[in-house]
């Protein structure tokens, strides 16, 4: 209950701040504005880079299970069940794709390339903060997103992979919401969705289904909008998705969640290229 408060209450703070740099008028929560201004390419690459070490943390207690056991199962791409978010996140990544990715030859190379990839995401905000205020958002929410890349990087030097998988999530959020004021690129709500499955699945990891139901009801409320926005005419797929995966939470069986909602964020993602 806590836990879901604390969201809670990191969401509506936000979106306080945020909407106070924002245009006003008939703009809606997570549409794009009409500025001119072409989206910073440092936006796209980090999220990039935050989902690839979503993906790292997501391998360690696999990899380091692998390492005590002397099992050579690095030689095996893992399966939904072995990880929390890597399903979901290879549909994401890959669009659906199947890959040849197999585990990594142990946990310090993992941790090692972790931290390269957070020393990377320190200088593309260095390039990306000044644009985001020649573009009026506050400085509170810049200062909010700095502690939160705070967060990501003592979760990355004290090797906690639970609180990095949780940081590097929350960040997505964050960057959603910065494209706001700019032209191109995805729709600022489809990454907001996509942010959303994710913590259902992490949500779920810990045995909080009550919040996951509500950021499942959270994705039911807005995906409309984004339908909208996308042009897209062929609702059903992702109306289906929903369904199952309101199912699988109903069940509260974590496996069931996590293939659900993989097909919800595919369903999600080809949208997205199809409106393209």
């Amino acid at each position: 209950m806590a836990r879901r408060i604390k969201a809670l209450l990191f969401l509506l703070l936000f979106l306080l701040l945020l909407g106070s740099g924002c245009p006003r008028g008939d703009e809606k929560s997570g549409e794009k504005s009409s500025s001119g201004t072409p989206l910073p390419p440092e936006l796209e690459q980090m999220e990039n880079v935050l989902l690839e070490i979503m993906q790292q943390a997501d391998l360690l207690p696999l990899v380091e299970q692998s390492q005590s056991s002397g099992e050579k199962s690095r030689e095996q791409k893992p399966t939904f069940d072995q990880t929390t978010l890597g399903e979901v996140l290879n549909r994401e990544m890959q669009s659906g794709e199947k890959t040849e990715s197999k585990l990594p030859a142990d946990g310090e190379q993992v941790w090692n390339s972790i931290k390269m990839n957070i020393v990377a995401l320190h200088g593309q905000w260095d390039k990306l903060e000044p644009k985001l205020r020649e573009q009026n958002i506050p400085r509170e929410t810049v200062a909010a997103y700095e502690e939160e890349l705070d967060s990501l990087t003592l979760a990355g030097t004290s090797r906690n992979e639970a609180v990095l998988l949780e940081a590097a999530n929350r960040q997505t959020l964050y960057l959603s919401r910065f494209r706001m004021p700019f032209s191109g690129g995805q729709p600022p709500l489809l990454g907001e969705l996509r942010y959303y499955v994710r913590s259902i699945v992490l949500n779920s990891a810990g045995g909080d289904f009550a919040g996951a139901q509500e950021e499942l009801g959270l994705i039911r409320e807005q995906l409309p909008a984004l339908t909208k926005e996308l042009a897209v005419e062929e609702t059903a797929g992702l109306e289906i998705s929903l369904e199952n995966l309101q199912r699988a939470l109903d069940k509260e069986d974590l496996n069931l969640v996590k293939i659900k909602a993989a097909e919800l964020m595919d369903n999600l993602v080809q949208s997205a290229k199809q409106s393209g």
